[in-house]
């Protein structure tokens, strides 16, 4: 995902089965957006289903800053964020439900909008 400063994103993934168990699965993912994404990029709205999430947020400076990482070059910080968001939720439910493997069946999709910012 390439994000650009300013610009308005429609975020959104989701999953053939559940991913949201129940209402602590919906704190505990939220309580990650707030720590990893919230501090970098200004989030407008979000949605959360039992099998999937939309979220409505604008880049900023900090979200496009690029982050040194030698096995995947050119990432930038709200892409990064995002990928780590989803990899320690997937993490903790599969340790609660004694499962491994994926969580999210599909690739996170970023879908740049019209620039709601200088509306």
């Amino acid at each position: 995902m390439h994000f650009e400063k300013d610009k308005t994103y429609h975020i959104y993934n989701r999953s053939n089965n559940t991913v949201f168990f129940n209402e602590r699965n919906y704190l505990f993912f939220l309580s990650k957006v707030k720590k990893q994404i919230a501090p970098i990029a200004d989030i407008l709205a979000w949605c959360l289903m039992p099998n999937h999430f939309h979220f409505l947020l604008i880049a900023t400076d900090k979200s496009c800053q690029p982050v040194n990482e030698s096995h995947r070059p050119n990432v930038q910080l709200l892409s990064k964020n995002i990928g780590a968001v989803l990899s320690s939720y997937t993490k903790a439910i599969n340790k609660e439900k004694g499962q491994k493997g994926k969580l999210f069946s599909h690739n996170t999709k970023a879908k740049c909008l019209i620039n709601l910012s200088s509306i």
